[in-house]
């Protein structure tokens, strides 16, 4: 998910509810569809010390038991560090907090105050139906992201005939991810050989050919496993994180997308990664990956 949604919908909507309550900071978290953590993707804030790209876990925090409870949660005369929020990075002295969840517990929509002590209960009921009309802002944003990525995949895989490597590179470039590895591994020898690298729009040719066991590296890790896999938000040390030999250093990025395509004798391991935003990929990105291979190949 993008820290800050590129929607300004969403971004004028957060602004309105910022205004209409006449709040210190209105701030929006969403939960994206594979994870329990709400990230802040819109926020309107009149103070300096807001923690940017701040993240909310349900059951933490007063936001995050509004999230696990799915109950508006109304806090008057606020006494408390409001560091405690978690989106803050020093104690701002807010009188007034207001939250209310998203439906079906996809978030929470936050205002808060300095100016008063509590908010009138027409707008408590009120933020529901803000939060209800941002979360369907959210998704028709982001059913528009992914359609557009079904556009430009058919545009760009489809639209003509090219190499296996060719559509690989292109599928990478689709994807915003700056690696590729492509190896093959026959059946029961316990090895796989590198047949491309591609790097930053180059090939690199220094692995070409090179054999390695499948006990090293993402690479084999594939192979011993058999699966096709998204991984997304790494958080571990790259330069620890090796996609062949440890003494190769080609290390793996935040997003890595590993294809399995299994032969009668062969598989091939087909292996993006970089840094990217992967809001817009469906949750179909590896059969349509492994199909446009499969076309190219053929």
């Amino acid at each position: 998910m993008d820290h800050l949604c590129q929607s300004s919908s969403l971004d004028d909507h957060v602004r309105m509810v910022a205004n209409v309550y006449d709040a210190h900071t209105a701030a929006l978290f969403i939960r994206s569809a594979h994870s329990d953590v709400m990230e802040l993707v819109a926020r309107e804030s009149l103070s300096r010390h807001f923690v940017q790209n701040c993240t909310i876990r349900p059951g933490e925090g007063l936001l995050g038991w509004v999230a696990k409870e799915r109950r508006r949660l109304h806090v008057t005369r606020f006494d408390r560090d409001t560091r405690t929020l978690g989106i803050y990075t020093t104690d701002v002295k807010i009188r007034a907090l207001l939250a209310a969840p998203l439906p079906e517990g996809r978030g929470v929509l936050m205002v808060d105050s300095r100016n008063r002590h509590a908010f009138p209960e027409k707008k408590q009921k009120i933020l529901d139906d803000f939060a209800a009309v941002a979360l369907d802002l959210w998704d028709a944003r982001r059913c528009a992201m992914t359609l557009e990525f079904y556009r430009d995949f058919n545009r760009i895989v489809l639209g003509r005939r090219m190499s296996l490597m060719g559509c690989i590179i292109s599928l990478a470039s689709l994807l915003g991810l700056d690696t590729v590895v492509a190896a093959t591994s026959v059946h029961n020898s316990g090895k796989y050989t590198v047949e491309k690298v591609w790097r930053r729009g180059r090939n690199s040719d220094r692995w070409t050919g090179r054999q390695f066991s499948i006990n090293e590296g993402y690479t084999g890790w594939f192979f011993r496993k058999g699966i096709s896999l998204v991984m997304k938000d790494f958080r571990g040390d790259a330069h620890k994180s090796f996609l062949l030999g440890e003494g190769e250093m080609l290390n793996r990025g935040e997003v890595l997308v590993g294809v399995v395509i299994p032969g009668a004798t062969m598989s091939v391991v087909v292996i993006f990664t970089g840094d990217a935003d992967v809001s817009a990929w469906p949750d179909e990105l590896l059969d349509l990956l492994t199909g446009a291979m499969r076309v190219h190949a053929s």
